[in-house]
């Protein structure tokens, strides 16, 4: 099946298993001022979002980040593991992956 979706992504990836897990538009940053509710990630399957995981799913303490002038550093992500699961590290030391086949979130 096609599928479009209208909007711009700064980050997105495509798993083998055709979900697309969009990232933070801010890449490894967050602006000042979000807290725990600010959406990090969406994963989307068939054009359908069946997912989204907030800065409080990610970060136990959002007032700990390093601050910038303007925003805050919350992690990054890894890229994919063999498995193919997108890969999540924390600016607090902690791991995430995003599971290639049903899109859940899941510490490492």
């Amino acid at each position: 099946m096609i599928w479009t979706l209208n909007e711009w992504f700064y980050s997105a990836y495509l798993t083998d298993t055709g979900l697309m897990i969009v990232g933070p538009s801010g890449a490894q940053l967050v602006p000042q001022g979000s807290g725990s509710d600010q959406v990090m990630f969406r994963v989307f399957r068939n054009g359908a979002k069946i997912a989204s995981y907030t800065l409080g799913d990610l970060i136990r303490d959002p007032d700990s980040l390093t601050r910038t002038v303007s925003h805050r550093i919350w992690g990054q992500t890894r890229g994919f593991t063999r498995r193919g699961h997108l890969r999540i590290r924390t600016a607090e030391g902690r791991n995430f992956i995003i599971h290639r086949k049903t899109g859940s979130l899941r510490r490492r």
